[in-house]
């Protein structure tokens, strides 16, 4: 068989696919549909909540590198949320190298912009190991949730360890590498980059409660944070594009263990799912369309001066 017969092999399968799940799927887009018509502003607010909520990510971004290169806080935050439409639609977290791969093509440090990103995550991490504590009394009162984040913490605290162990047995390079970066990062910039960090994150759980809040009157904030602590927590090694179907997993088991049936979260959780995909394709969009037009217009300026000079 030649191997271009080969391309139709997975049209193939999607169109069995979609014939063996339609009735369940027109179901589910009949669930969609009744609630995207009732809570049409619900998902709006939600929406600009997680934009909000990635432009502070990019602005955490320029306060920790300014000083690097000299570029405009609007112009970091721009490559940030470039750099996030990568990050999120490639496996894996593939998409972290594109930062660093921009900010050397700029004339910048890899190694800065790696240690800013592992920054980023520690903090990350942190504030939504934080969540799951502050929740800790709701997971106690819903019972059979409160087994999740312990099993996260306790796979946190193994990595912990091991990073600490590597960090001992390569401390002398890990010094020397630490030396030539430390001298860029000032302590005012990280303590600020992780109060943004924290302002992001309540954005983030914002955005998710004003969708999760219409399926039970019984929900609360804190429930959201736990919501978003578990989905952003099982995606640290995201396996699939856009993490689809791991973040309706884990928030379908979350929405479930907090005594909501499937049928009502479910169309909750694919909403909120999209809303994010979504903002997050608006935030990178509208940055790479800035990005694009800060550098012709850099260019053109270079370039009229050299005409000047000549």
């Amino acid at each position: 068989m030649k191997i271009k017969y080969l391309k139709i092999v997975p049209i193939l399968l999607l169109v069995y696919l979609i014939f063996q799940t339609w009735p369940s799927m027109t179901g589910v887009g009949q669930g969609l549909r009744n609630f995207v018509e009732q809570h049409t502003i619900s998902i709006f607010l939600s929406t600009l909540f997680m934009v909000a909520s990635f432009s502070l990510r990019g602005y955490r971004w320029a306060v920790v590198m300014q000083g690097h290169r000299q570029f405009s806080s609007f112009y970091w935050g721009a490559a940030h949320g470039w750099s996030m439409l990568w990050l999120t639609f490639m496996p894996f977290r593939t998409g972290e190298v594109v930062r660093p791969v921009w900010l050397k093509r700029k004339g910048g440090s890899i190694s800065i912009a790696i240690t800013s990103i592992l920054y980023e995550r520690a903090c990350d991490t942190l504030i939504l190991v934080f969540f799951l504590i502050l929740s800790s009394p709701y997971l106690i009162e819903f019972g059979n949730i409160a087994e999740y984040p312990t099993q996260f913490i306790t796979g946190l605290l193994v990595c912990a360890i091991c990073a600490a162990l590597f960090s001992y047995y390569y401390r002398d390079k890990l010094a020397l590498k630490l030396h030539s970066v430390r001298e860029h990062f000032t302590v005012q910039r990280l303590i600020y980059g992780f109060l943004l960090s924290v302002a992001s994150w309540l954005f983030a759980a914002a955005s998710v409660f004003t969708i999760v809040q219409h399926t039970s009157p019984d929900l609360s904030f804190e429930t959201c944070m736990t919501f978003i602590a578990l989905v952003n927590l099982s995606m640290i090694v995201a396996v699939t594009p856009g993490n689809i179907g791991l973040y309706e997993t884990i928030g379908l088991m979350t929405l479930t263990a907090f005594g909501i049936s499937s049928e009502t979260a479910f169309p909750a959780v694919l909403i909120a799912h999209i809303t994010s995909l979504s903002a997050t394709i608006l935030y990178g969009c509208s940055s790479s369309i800035y990005m694009k037009f800060t550098d012709r217009q850099s260019e053109r300026s270079t370039r009229n001066s050299g005409i000047n000079v000549g």
